[in-house]
């Protein structure tokens, strides 16, 4: 199965990250976006998939500060720090993550990723795309975590106060 996932989307996804200036000026983008793309979804291994996207970016920044870490952001020079990988890494994989069709397979598996791994991705897909996989309790249970965990500029655009609407009448 053919994962849809644009490179407009890669770049929405990494702007906010790098600034329209890094993004501009390496091939980071595309690539990012095959890789993505090319993961076979019948492989299962959404970890395997991480860890190629992290190597990749962490390569791409590499080797266009020349080992500095460092870049432009509108117009301010920046150090990126690899603490920051995570979660730049994480709203990659959010992308695969919508892409795929929410089948009871992928919601398995989404489920047991989130569980093993730090991935408010993973959590906002089972919050949004398979919460008729879910009870409500369940639902509201994903809610709280997100909103003890993270900080609110990261869930506030798309969680509701209340349950999604799957779960409304």
């Amino acid at each position: 199965m053919a994962i849809m996932i644009s490179s407009h989307q890669v770049y929405q996804a990494l702007l906010p990250w790098f600034g329209a200036t890094f993004l501009s000026q390496v091939d980071i983008i595309d690539s990012t976006a095959h890789l993505l793309r090319t993961h076979p979804s019948y492989q299962q291994n959404f970890s395997a998939l991480y860890q190629k996207i992290d190597t990749h970016l962490f390569m791409e920044l590499y080797h266009y500060s020349q080992g500095t870490m460092k870049i432009t952001v509108e117009g301010k020079v920046f150090r990126v720090h690899t603490s920051s990988f995570p979660a730049i890494v994480d709203d990659l994989m959010g992308l695969y993550f919508f892409a795929l069709p929410p089948t009871a397979v992928f919601f398995e598996q989404i489920k047991q990723y989130s569980l093993t791994t730090d991935s408010l991705n993973a959590l906002k897909a089972l919050y949004l795309l398979y919460g008729s996989f879910q009870s409500e309790k369940e639902l509201a249970t994903i809610k709280r975590f997100i909103q003890s965990i993270y900080p609110p500029w990261r869930y506030q655009s798309w969680i509701e106060n209340d349950l999604p609407s799957s779960h409304k009448e």
